[in-house]
């Protein structure tokens, strides 16, 4: 009598938990189904970037390492360049 008992607990709660994920699964595809938006359309374009160096058409990097900012000012090895972007 005890087992079955216990054997009737662990179906209904089964039951309970498939019950509740259907209705969690089914009310958030109704939502994402449902979902209106308001304003103009986005519109996504692909363009050009290009990026321009004060110091001509290339950056050549050798022997770098990262430092802290405050040791850039007495550091022989740091310089600095300009990137403008332009799109």
């Amino acid at each position: 009598m005890e087992d079955k008992k216990i054997k009737n607990k662990k179906i209904l709660i089964t039951l309970l938990l498939v019950i509740g994920l259907l209705s969690i699964t089914i009310g958030v595809s109704v939502a994402f189904f449902n979902y209106t938006r308001t304003g103009t359309e986005n519109v996504l374009a692909v363009g050009k970037i290009y990026f321009n160096s004060t110091q001509g058409t290339s950056i050549n990097l050798t022997n770098v390492f990262p430092v802290k900012s405050t040791e850039l000012e007495n550091n022989p090895n740091a310089a600095s360049v300009t990137l403008t972007v332009t799109g």
